[in-house]
């Protein structure tokens, strides 16, 4: 599904912005 793919990717950018700080 779109929306499940979607969440994923939203979650994976905040883990990454989180790292980057």
């Amino acid at each position: 599904m779109a929306a499940v793919s979607s969440a994923i990717a939203h979650l994976h950018l905040k883990f990454s912005s989180l790292s980057a700080l």
